[in-house]
Parts: C-alpha cells; structure tokens; sequence
C-alpha cells in the first residue's frame, strides 16, 4: 500500500475534527487513563504514543493513549 503524505494529511484532518466535536472515546485501559489524568494536570513532558481508529462515521476510537515505550520509526519526519 502506498500512502502519500497528502493521504495522511488528509486522514488527520478528519482525526482533528472528530476530537474538535467531541466525536471520540478513549479505551478503558489503565494505561491509557493514568496517562490521560496525569497528561491534562502536570506540565511535564513526555513522548506519546497514540494509537487510534478513525470509523467511516467520523467517530474516533482511541486505541492507546500512553506514554512511548519503544523507539519510533517516523516515515514523514
């Protein structure tokens, strides 16, 4: 599959909007609620790792929410 940097633009775009209107649920994993609670009331900075599902009805899904274990392979950085 060959996904452009457009295609991901684009992609996001949507993602932006979906959490813009409210339209997203955060999974209940412990992980991702700790981080979520400590992310919004501390001001220390941290690499994310988000994980998330856009579905066809502009609704989001975040899969993982939580602070980076593993280096990261960036392919439009």
């Amino acid at each position: 599959m060959n996904i452009t940097k457009s295609d991901v633009e684009k992609y996001l775009s949507d993602v932006f909007v979906a959490v813009r209107t409210g339209r997203f649920q955060i999974s209940p994993r412990q992980k991702n609620q700790d981080i979520y609670k400590r992310y919004v009331f501390t001001e220390e900075e941290v690499s994310l790792y988000i994980k998330f599902n856009k579905l066809a009805n502009h609704f989001l899904i975040v899969i993982s929410f939580h602070k980076q274990e593993y280096p990261l392979t960036y392919k439009f950085k």
